[in-house]
């Protein structure tokens, strides 16, 4: 039996994004960054 247990965070900074003004919906570039600002995250896999 393994587990696996990893976490990170992305946007350490809190960041925005890069502006594009001629984006369609919003103006930032959605290909370079994510709106949602900090993300953490946590992952547990386990085999048997």
């Amino acid at each position: 039996m393994e587990a696996n247990l990893s976490f990170g965070i992305n946007n350490v900074f809190d960041e925005r994004p890069p502006a594009v003004f001629s984006a369609f919906e919003s103006n930032v570039a959605r290909q370079f960054a994510d709106l949602r600002g900090r993300f953490y995250y946590i992952e547990l896999s386990k085999k048997f």
